[in-house]
C-alpha cells in the first residue's frame, strides 16, 4: 500500500512538473533522495539521548533506495556506531563505520542539486534542525579525496551558519567537533532534541543509505 501511494505522489508530482516546464531529473532525483526517510528505514527517525551517549547500529545494512540490500563492499557508507558527548565549550560526535579508507571517489556527476555525499548528525526539537556533518557536492575537478580532508558544515534549517573543527580520523571512525564559543547558536542543543545520524551517497542511478 505505502509503495501505491509513493508511486501515485511521483507519478502527479513529475506530472506537475512537466507542466511548470521545471527539471524532471532534479525532481525525481531529490525524491529518489529522500525516499528512504520515512519508508522502510523507519530507524532514522529521532533517538533520544543521554549525556554523553553511545549507541550501536547494525553492521551490513546498507540499502540502495529504499527496500533494496547492497552486496559488496561499501564499508564507508556502513554505520556501526557513534558517540555524543557535550561540554561546556565543544559538542564532540564520533560516527563508526565498518570501514574507512585513506581517500573516497568524488565528482563522479556534475551539475547536479543532490549531495554526492553526506556523513552527518542532526538533531531536531520543534521546528529546529542543526545538521552537522560532511556534505559534499560534486564539483567535477578531481576523482577522489583524501578522507581526511573533507570540511565539517553546520546547517540550521537547511543554512549554513559555519564549520566546525576539520574532521578527525581515527581506524574507522570520524571524529567531529564543534567550538559551542565560536558557534554559540549550538549551546541550545541538549537532551530534549532528539538525534539521528545519515550516510548517503548518489551516484549514477542509484543512492546508497545507512542511518541510526
Amino acid at each position: 500500500m505505502r509503495r501505491f501511494v509513493l508511486g501515485v505522489l511521483l507519478f502527479i508530482g513529475l506530472n506537475c512538473a512537466s507542466k511548470s516546464g521545471e527539471n524532471i531529473d532534479a525532481f525525481f532525483w531529490l525524491w529518489l533522495y529522500n525516499i528512504g526517510d520515512e519508508t522502510s528505514y523507519k530507524e532514522c527517525g529521532g533517538n533520544s539521548w543521554k549525556n554523553p551517549h553511545e549507541f550501536v547500529d547494525k553492521k551490513g545494512d546498507v540499502k540502495i533506495g529504499a527496500y533494496q540490500m547492497v552486496t559488496g563492499d561499501v564499508g564507508f557508507l556502513d554505520l556501526t556506531g557513534g558517540k555524543i558527548e557535550k561540554t561546556d565549550d565543544f559538542l564532540y560526535m564520533d560516527m563508526e563505520v565498518a570501514s574507512l579508507p585513506e581517500s573516497i571517489p568524488i565528482n563522479q556527476v556534475d551539475q547536479d542539486p543532490i549531495p554526492e555525499y553526506e556523513w552527518t548528525y542532526r538533531f531536531e526539537k520543534d521546528e529546529n534542525r542543526y545538521t552537522i556533518g560532511i556534505i559534499h557536492s560534486p564539483e567535477g575537478l578531481k576523482s577522489s579525496q583524501n578522507t581526511k580532508d573533507f570540511p565539517v558544515l553546520v546547517l540550521k534549517n537547511n543554512s549554513n551558519i559555519g564549520a566546525c573543527s576539520p574532521l578527525g580520523v581515527q581506524s574507522n571512525v570520524y571524529k567531529f567537533s564543534c567550538d559551542l564559543n565560536a558557534l554559540p547558536e549550538l549551546k541550545e542543543i541538549d537532551e530534549s532534541y532528539t538525534f539521528n545520524v545519515i550516510l548517503r551517497y548518489r551516484t549514477n542511478n542509484a543512492v546508497f543509505k545507512d542511518c541510526y
